[in-house]
């Protein structure tokens, strides 16, 4: 493939789009662009939910972060690790090397390191009051995006990466302040 091009039909730009946007569920018979959580979940090439990504498939991962940026930014916090689900086992890995399309899973007590796509909650409540100056926890429901440097308060739930490092919502809040470049 050459320098530039991705066999992705989504791009960072849409990604971040919909993580602005917050929500992709497809109520009230209203149509979204990309065809709701199944068509998000295809234009990333996640095909098994139950399996994740192929940890083996390096072409693979290496094509996500070429297409998608790297989960590192000056901020990073290079000790923290992320629960994903790769060869149809859950582990824990640095997350600097979670990519987007990774099924997570997250529980009360982690600090989201990437926006996601909500595909399961149980009683999920997300602090956003760092984002968004709001005290009350937020309800979070499946087809939610949720972001980056929030706090999971409460319940269970499992998201698909769609933006991981600047290319977050909050790395480009950082990138527009001036705190980190997209080099």
């Amino acid at each position: 493939m050459a320098p530039g091009t991705s066999s992705f039909v989504l791009t960072k730009k849409q990604l971040y789009a919909l993580a602005n946007e917050r929500n992709i569920n497809t109520e009230f018979g209203i149509s979204h662009p990309y065809d709701g959580i199944e068509g998000v979940l295809r234009n990333l090439r996640v095909r098994d939910l139950n399996q994740g990504l192929d940890a083996s498939n390096q072409i693979d991962l290496e094509e996500r972060r070429s297409a998608f940026g790297k989960n590192q930014w000056s901020g990073t916090k290079l000790d923290r690790q992320a629960t994903v689900l790769r060869n149809g086992k859950i582990q824990q890995i640095p997350i600097v090397e979670v990519v987007v399309g990774d099924v997570c899973h997250v529980k009360a007590g982690d600090k989201l390191w990437a926006d996601g796509l909500v595909i399961e909650s149980k009683d999920l409540k997300i602090d956003e009051s760092e984002l968004t100056g709001e005290a009350d926890f937020v309800n979070i429901r499946i087809g939610v995006m949720i972001l980056a440097d929030t706090d999971v308060k409460h319940g269970t739930g499992k998201m698909v990466v769609t933006g991981v490092g600047i290319y977050t919502l909050t790395g480009a809040i950082d990138w527009i302040m001036g705190h980190v470049s997209r080099d």
